[in-house]
């Protein structure tokens, strides 16, 4: 693509400043990679703590900070400057670190836009992880977790799984970066969600033996 006319948007680039836009673009990539998940956010935090006066402690005590700084060009943790439009405090690797925050935050955005827009794609990754499913089971293949078709129950706890150990850390840690409270309350909204229609399921599944078992009676006495 990138050798090829029609798309070389890199063209009027440098050789030195196409390789290293494609190194970046390749490092931010592979950090989606859920392998490197939490080595990267903790990377992230720790990059944030040495930047600030002292270590954030909290949330509350960044959004109480953040309210008392808005009007100020800079944004301050413990009214100590972590960035603003003077780079030069920076580093190269830092300033990558943050890139792969943006870009692991936007791959995982549709998960804090509402349930609507939420649903709709979960149904289309689930789709897909679904379709990886039927390949491994027409070739003889165990399939891997999470991505049978026929197992509706496992999807509710999957996603409260996924909200909680892989999504929250992350959008919680680029709440120190950018604020996040809106994207933050939908993803509470949805995990209330994934909460409820866990429940009726379990509830559904602990009702369906005692409704059975009522029907059987009731086609004995009507027997005798």
């Amino acid at each position: 693509l990138f050798s090829a006319k029609e798309s070389a948007v890199l063209g009027c680039l440098t050789a030195a400043n196409r390789d290293y836009v494609k190194r970046q673009m390749v490092a931010m990539v592979l950090a989606t990679d859920f392998e490197v998940h939490f080595s990267i956010i903790n990377e992230f935090k720790g990059m944030v703590h040495v930047k600030t006066a002292s270590p954030v402690q909290s949330l509350n005590e960044v959004a109480t900070t953040r309210q008392s700084s808005a009007q100020s060009e800079l944004m301050y943790f413990h009214k100590a400057p972590l960035f603003s439009s003077d780079t030069s405090s920076i580093s190269d690797s830092e300033k990558l670190l943050i890139l792969k925050m943006v870009l692991k935050t936007a791959d995982l955005g549709y998960l804090s836009k509402g349930s609507e827009y939420t649903l709709t794609w979960t149904g289309r990754v689930l789709e897909e992880f679904y379709g990886q499913g039927d390949a491994e089971k027409s070739q003889g293949l165990q399939v891997s977790m999470g991505m049978d078709r026929n197992d509706t129950q496992s999807v509710s706890q999957s996603q409260l799984g996924f909200y909680k150990f892989m999504v929250l850390p992350l959008y919680e840690a680029m709440d120190l970066l950018v604020p996040l409270e809106a994207q933050r309350i939908n993803l509470d909204l949805m995990r209330d969600h994934w909460k409820k229609k866990g429940s009726a399921q379990l509830w559904k599944k602990l009702k369906a033996p005692a409704l059975l078992a009522g029907k059987l009676q009731n086609s004995k006495s009507k027997v005798v």
